[in-house]
């Protein structure tokens, strides 16, 4: 199994890709796209090409994309669901599974706390992929997306 993680962002967008074979997870590829700056339609055409060349570059089986959550900041939250509307129409164009998963669901699937701090969540995903260091947070969110949505897969077979 093969899932593209992406932590949805306007500044910076965390994707990774992880492979199950077997018991065994590893780390495809990860990184941080950081869309030009200016006006938001073109941003959010910029994301959209980029996820469907993620897409088009690992073939997943399935995208796990970080739920829309509640900010302080309303127009924050907005901006995140304009950005996940551009990811979700990337892999709807091209037939592939999208699955919403909560930050908490998340932290829960990869450190078995669902308040863990960003700095365990790193921990964790360094562990369980067994990768010497992840450069960004968005990276490691990306990681832990892709991670907690091959457990929940695990669980309904």
């Amino acid at each position: 199994m093969r899932v593209l993680g992406i932590d949805p962002g306007t500044k910076a967008l965390g994707w990774a890709v992880v492979e199950q074979n077997g018991r065994s997870l590893s780390a495809i590829d990860s990184g941080v796209f950081s869309p030009p700056k200016g006006e938001l339609a073109p941003r959010l055409l910029e994301i959209n090409r980029f996820a469907g060349g993620l897409i088009e570059r690992f073939s997943p089986d399935t995208i796990a994309l970080e739920a829309a959550f509640y900010q302080k900041n309303i127009a924050t939250t907005l901006r995140l669901g304009e950005v996940r509307a551009a990811v979700v129409i990337a892999a709807a164009q091209r037939v592939i599974p999208v699955k919403d998963l909560e930050p908490r669901v998340v932290k829960k699937s990869v450190t078995g706390n669902g308040a863990a701090t960003k700095a365990q969540v790193v921990y964790m995903v360094q562990k369980l992929l067994s990768i010497p260091s992840c450069p960004s947070v968005d990276q490691s969110d990306a990681l832990a997306l892709a991670i907690c949505l091959i457990n929940r897969t695990k669980r309904t077979l």
